[in-house]
């Protein structure tokens, strides 16, 4: 789930028993997009609903990207096995970092002359890169995508857990005796006390097993 479609303002009480999204509320991009267009409407009155609503979304989705660029960078530490593996994730349009230097590695498919593989320093360009294609096994991804939970993609066949209420990384195996069940997990709940469902049934922890592959 994306930073736009968290919940804006969640709240959950268990006694409430309302369903799958029980306080859950509005995402942040609907809260935005609400509050934009109420200060619209406050500002011009009596204007056309789809011209607001429109514009409504275009500021919602411009702050959302400027929050998102504000954030500080992270940097993951990548090893690749060649030159070309390097070559094919620039392509893709990721960015890396030289843990020595400091450059910023990039492929800039619309620049006009010479090779597109850029080394950047403070946003200005910095030449080829030429010096430093044999660092491939030794950089750093800059805002590399998180790996999604597994939870977040539970196939319709569902996946095989090991599960408990009490101990929060379940296995089959802790200390030395067998301590968790195995079910097929179906669902998850966000906002649930025991949010890892099998039928009628829930667990707060889950561990997939075989690192989540279907068994």
């Amino acid at each position: 789930m994306n930073n736009a479609d968290m919940p804006a303002m969640a709240i959950w009480n268990p006694d409430m028993n309302l369903g799958d999204h029980a306080g859950s509320g509005l995402t942040k991009r609907e809260h935005f997009a609400g509050l934009a267009m109420q200060g619209m409407l406050a500002y011009y009155g009596n204007v056309d609903a789809d011209n607001c609503a429109s514009y409504a979304v275009e500021y919602t989705y411009a702050l959302l990207k400027a929050l998102e660029q504000d954030k500080e960078p992270t940097l993951t530490h990548v090893s690749f096995e060649s030159r070309g593996e390097l070559a094919k994730a620039l392509i893709d349009g990721r960015t890396f970092k030289t843990p020595c230097s400091g450059v910023t590695l990039m492929y800039i498919d619309s620049w006009g002359w010479g090779s597109p593989f850029r080394i950047m320093r403070d946003g200005k360009d910095r030449g080829l890169m030429n010096g430093v294609w044999s660092q491939y096994d030794n950089l750093q991804e800059i805002n590399a995508a998180p790996a999604e939970p597994w939870y977040l993609n539970i196939p319709l066949e569902g996946i095989e857990c090991y599960v408990s209420d009490v101990n929060a990384t379940p296995a089959y195996e802790m200390y030395g005796c067998a301590s968790s069940n195995t079910v097929l997990i179906s669902r998850y709940k966000h906002g649930y006390s025991m949010p890892f469902r099998c039928a009628n049934d829930g667990w707060k922890y889950a561990t997939p097993v075989n690192e989540g592959k279907i068994t």
